[in-house]
């Protein structure tokens, strides 16, 4: 996807994308010019994805209030009673069975804007677990990076 395209397009629409990313804003050290919208957008985008991805490396969700939830779906096979042999050490038979999980990087998006995507179908990639309300409570490891 062509970020800077769609940058450009949220710029050149004032009226229908209003705030303060259509006009330059001051920097934290004053000495340093100021940047034009686009650079600051850019500039946005790019810490906000190296945020998620040291975050999802680290093993760790991370929850935009409104926007959605980047998170893990733990795709388990389970293992066959009929593989185990009981001549083989306890030990050496988990270990082998270790791989059985496999661990894909999801993203949920927020009720409020999940009308607006349309290659997301109406059931949910992740299931809720049963002692949760929510699909969006992952409990200690989620961060919410908007709490207010």
């Amino acid at each position: 996807m062509d970020f800077e395209a769609l940058f450009r397009l949220i710029l050149s629409k004032p009226d229908r994308y209003p705030g303060l990313h259509q006009e330059s804003q001051p920097r934290t050290k004053l000495t340093q010019k100021s940047l034009e919208p686009l650079d600051q957008m850019q500039l946005v985008w790019t810490v906000t994805v190296e945020y998620i991805a040291n975050k999802l490396r680290s093993g760790y969700n991370v929850n935009f209030r409104g926007l959605g939830a980047f998170s893990f779906d733990i795709d388990t096979a389970l293992p066959s009673l009929g593989r185990l042999d009981i001549r083989e050490d306890f030990e050496d038979q988990r270990l082998t069975r270790k791989h059985i999980h496999t661990i894909k990087p999801v993203f949920l998006p927020d009720v409020n804007i999940k009308k607006f995507l349309t290659c997301i179908g109406e059931k949910d990639i992740v299931d809720k677990a049963a002692c949760q309300s929510s699909v969006y409570e992952k409990g200690f490891s989620m961060i919410s990076c908007n709490p207010n």
